[in-house]
């Protein structure tokens, strides 16, 4: 089953929310590498992982596959790829730019779900 409920999902999505679509998959001894590779593992894409320090902050995979959105910043050059296209922007201050590209976001966050379970990681 997903959560949420398809009814639930298309009442947040038509209140122009991002959401969080998840389900539970029992994974037997895959490991987040061998999953990432049997996923697709194509460009782009990315495997980011913690396991080394206190457990409430360090034990989480991150598998990531078809963003919808690519950020890449150089000096004061940044390069944002959607669905839509790309944008090559020049900028005093990419980091400021990012923060005005993810505020155009409306996410409600699942309690039922880990406090880092989804949203911009890099």
């Amino acid at each position: 089953m997903f959560y949420p409920n398809k009814k639930k999902f298309e009442e947040l999505i038509k209140n122009g929310y991002t959401v969080q679509l998840w389900k539970e998959i029992p994974v037997g001894g895959e490991t987040p590498v061998s999953a990432y590779l049997k996923l697709g593992a194509n460009a782009p894409s990315c495997l980011l992982e913690s396991v080394e320090g206190e457990k409430k902050f360090a034990r989480y995979s991150f598998l990531v596959l078809s963003p919808s959105l690519v950020f890449e910043s150089r000096d004061k050059f940044v390069k944002v790829k959607t669905a839509n296209g790309k944008k090559n922007i020049k900028t005093d201050d990419p980091l400021e730019y990012l923060k005005s590209v993810l505020s155009k976001n409306k996410i409600l966050h699942d309690k039922s779900l880990p406090r880092l379970s989804g949203g911009a990681i890099g």
